[in-house]
């Protein structure tokens, strides 16, 4: 309870644009809701963390983006995190159109019904934007050229560009151990 409570006080802390603040309160609560291996808090208190505006929110935003597309979270809650990577792109950078085919991938691999599934809008909706904004895609033609021209259809080749956006944002500067957490990995 202590730390939705503290979660709850750093998301306001947030929205009263006090980012030192909103960090020092967020991020005891990540290490915790870490030890306890719940993913979609961690998650989330990396959003936060990430909203902040703190001087390592891009660190923040690395770390949910791992943990979101590492671990069998809700798919909207990767397509989210997927969303500040499109939102930050540069209009001429492909990370775009990366985060929105991983954004695929993993609604794909993760959602029961993905015919009617509001993870699976989001990320077309997500891939339709990038496209056009990205790929000046004005049609299926021209669609379907952008796509393969960039490999989105390959996942061996977008999850590993994802790995290398993360990297970026998080530098050398990993609060944690990647390959520990990764044996925690349900079956």
């Amino acid at each position: 309870q202590r730390c939705a409570l503290e979660h709850q006080l750093a998301d306001l802390l947030v929205e009263l644009d006090q980012p030192e603040k909103a960090w020092k309160t967020a991020y005891p609560v990540f290490e915790i809701y870490l030890q306890q291996q719940e993913w979609e808090n961690a998650i989330s208190i990396c959003d936060t963390l990430f909203l902040s505006g703190h001087d390592d929110a891009l660190v923040a935003l690395g770390h949910g983006l791992w943990l979101s597309i590492t671990f069998p979270v809700s798919p909207l809650t990767t397509v989210a995190q997927l969303q500040h990577v499109v939102d930050e792109t540069p209009e001429d950078s492909d990370g775009a159109a990366v985060a929105a085919a991983v954004a695929g991938y993993v609604v794909g691999l993760r959602s029961e019904d993905a015919a009617n599934d509001d993870a699976t809008l989001a990320a077309g909706q997500m891939m339709n934007d990038v496209a056009r904004r990205h790929g000046n895609v004005s049609g299926q033609q021209d669609f379907d050229a952008w796509f393969n021209r960039l490999e989105l259809g390959n996942p061996g080749k977008f999850l590993g560009r994802m790995r290398n956006i993360i990297d970026v944002l998080v530098q050398d500067q990993w609060w944690f151990n990647r390959d520990q957490l990764q044996k925690l990995i349900p079956e």
